[in-house]
């Protein structure tokens, strides 16, 4: 089953400045018509799980694969065996 993309064309997303500051900027969050729509959309905005470390549940950088066959963030697993786990 195919699910189709949120319009993202230009003017959906809203961006409103804030005059006293120069550095900072606040998001409207688009709406979307379903949950479906909204799944896909967080669907094509997230990384896919093989490139997220089980330990640290974020993007892996350093990737290295431990002889359990599974890939970590090598900071991660190295912090993890220091630790006595």
């Amino acid at each position: 089953m195919s699910q189709s993309a949120p319009d993202l064309s230009p003017g959906y997303w809203n961006v409103a400045h804030d005059s006293s500051s120069k550095d900072t900027a606040s998001f409207d969050c688009p709406q979307f018509k379903s949950e479906n729509e909204l799944d896909a959309f967080v669907e094509s905005i997230c990384p896919h799980r093989e490139l997220v470390c089980p330990i640290t549940q974020e993007l892996m950088r350093d990737l290295v694969v431990a002889e359990d066959g599974h890939t970590y963030e090598r900071e991660a697993i190295l912090r993890w065996f220091s630790v006595g786990r």
